[in-house]
């Protein structure tokens, strides 16, 4: 995924210091990302992606308080998502009645 705003640029650029193990610029760059985040701009699904890169790179490093903070903030937007779409779904086979 190549993302061309400001919080995507960061995400990408973490995304190169991850897979070259510079965990700490990684990290850093993932924290701008979600700063950066901008949900009128952005789907949630991007969010959640930024946390989950930034607790593997926590995780790698051996923060797991912090990776697993991340994870549960992924983890509830996930469940939103899914709610959404479980709903939408619900909806449409009303509609389609």
């Amino acid at each position: 995924m190549l993302l061309l705003e400001p919080s995507g640029l960061y995400f990408n650029r973490g995304q190169l210091f991850k897979a070259t193990n510079d965990l700490d610029r990684a990290i850093a760059d993932y924290t701008h990302a979600i700063a950066e985040f901008d949900a009128d701009e952005h789907s949630l699904t991007d969010k959640r992606d930024y946390l989950t890169a930034r607790s593997e790179a926590y995780r790698a490093k051996g923060e797991s308080k912090l990776a697993h903070a991340d994870f549960e903030q992924a983890a509830v937007i996930d469940a939103g998502l899914a709610r959404a779409k479980s709903g939408r779904t619900r909806v449409a086979g009303v509609v389609k009645r």
